[in-house]
């Protein structure tokens, strides 16, 4: 199939082209979605070229076809696309898009959801935290204080700790309490070395202590 679409685009026979290169879609859309989309044209085959662009930009998770995409998609369309990840296993993406789309509301739902690990909290928070301003800060708030909270803390935790931390200080209208938050932090009582080496390391010793 390759080698006769390779044959049909050098000599331009589009028609021929154009049949194979629907009958390879179909077939094995896994290994033909990019090529279509590399070697189709955009104008005459546009329906082919806007399956294929959606299926490789699933397929890839990649938010620089997702951009492409949406200029061949009406609103609707953008809306149905986006929300078919919400429940996938790709969070990034799925936040990436909501942030081409402008959907705040949406990253901020996933960020408020005991369900969100860590590991995300910061991807998520990133692109909101001054347009919710008073809602991030409480979640980051939220998340040091049950990882204080722990009876099995260690280096660990006070790397997630100032991780977050670093979040919270890029609200621009938090800025005093957040300083107030990481002393409080840094005098906890019982003394935790570690963790105020973590804070001097992390979020530079010169600004807070």
């Amino acid at each position: 199939a390759r080698k006769l679409l390779d044959t049909y685009k050098t000599i331009n026979d589009l028609i021929n082209f154009k049949r194979i290169a629907e009958l390879a879609f179909m077939k094995w859309p896994d290994t033909f979605s990019l090529y279509l989309v590399d070697n189709l044209d955009k104008e005459s085959e546009k329906e082919l070229y806007v399956k294929a662009l959606m299926y490789y930009t699933n397929k890839s998770r990649s938010s620089e076809y997702y951009l492409i995409l949406r200029t061949y998609l009406t609103e609707e369309e953008r809306i149905a696309f986006v929300d078919k990840q919400k429940n996938g296993y790709d969070l990034k993406f799925y936040v990436d898009m909501l942030k081409i789309e402008k959907r705040y509301a949406d990253i901020l739902e996933i960020a408020k959801n005991e369900n969100t690990y860590y590991t995300n909290y910061l991807y998520v928070l990133n692109p909101i935290v001054n347009i919710y301003p008073d809602e991030c800060f409480e979640i980051i708030k939220k998340e040091c204080n049950a990882a204080m909270s722990s009876p099995k803390r260690n280096r660990n935790t006070y790397e997630r700790i100032t991780d977050l931390l670093n979040v919270m200080l890029k609200i621009i209208s938090k800025q005093n309490e957040a300083l107030l938050y990481i002393k409080a932090l840094y005098n906890y009582k019982p003394n935790l070395p570690a963790l105020k080496d973590e804070l001097r390391k992390r979020l530079g010793g010169k600004y807070f202590f």
